[in-house]
């Protein structure tokens, strides 16, 4: 963005899908991905997908949201699975399965979650930290169904390797979310995000102030990926 202007979008969508697996843990990918890529004054144009997106994980997940483990089903040997960045899953989970506690706590209260990671051995790697701050908003009623409404507020910290080894501070990305739990099932149902970045070199070169971030993801069957929903609903 330029002010107001939009000056390129990107855009990114896909369907992540879950098996439950014989122990407990999920096989999780991605499908059907499709990235797209628009200029002020160009055609919009098809993007590769990334290393990421062609790999299955494994994933072990707390009942409470909490990452117990996540291993990539491939051969290290293979250059997509070398190039794969460790933290890519988790950080995009991160947008759909909050972090409860194990304790409700009040109404109004907040606890933290902190996601450290280090992708620096691998291409396009970085080393940091994405802290998020829950709260509880409310519950509310939704196609008959129950749903706590945790909003969170996290802050990404990370840098790359510079010359000599140096380590480079990149810049802080803030986002905010929703995410709607069901009360009965303990599983997010909707989840909702916005915040905003610096802009890349060659963008800021065109006169861009900033990277607007949005991203909205709904559990198929659900009941609200086909409910419209409204501020009052919310």
């Amino acid at each position: 963005m330029k002010g107001t202007e939009t000056l390129a979008r990107d855009e990114e969508s896909k369907e992540l899908r879950f098996a439950v697996r014989y122990d407990g843990s999920f096989a999780v990918w991605r499908d059907s991905v499709r990235r797209t890529e628009a200029r002020r004054g160009a055609a919009p144009s098809e993007a590769s997908p990334g290393p990421e997106d062609t790999l299955h994980y494994f994933v072990r997940l707390s009942r409470w949201g909490e990452f117990l483990s996540i291993e990539p089903g491939c051969d290290p040997a293979l250059a997509a699975c070398r190039e794969a960045l460790p933290s890519a899953l988790p950080r995009e989970l991160r947008h759909l399965i909050p972090r409860l506690p194990v304790w409700w706590p009040p109404k109004g209260s907040q606890w933290e979650d902190t996601l450290a990671f280090d992708d620096l051995p691998r291409p396009r790697g970085v080393r940091g930290t994405a802290v998020t701050v829950y709260r509880a908003a409310r519950d509310t009623v939704v196609g008959e169904r129950a749903y706590w409404i945790v909003t969170w507020h996290s802050v990404g910290r990370a840098a790359r390797s510079g010359a000599g080894g140096a380590m480079v501070a990149e810049p802080v990305v803030e986002e905010n979310g929703r995410v709607y739990v069901d009360k009965q099932l303990l599983i997010p149902a909707l989840a909702e995000w916005w915040g905003a970045a610096p802009p890349p070199p060659a963008l800021r070169a065109l006169g861009a102030t900033r990277t607007a971030i949005r991203g909205r993801a709904v559990l198929v069957g659900s009941g609200l990926d086909a409910l419209p929903f409204t501020e009052e609903v919310r």
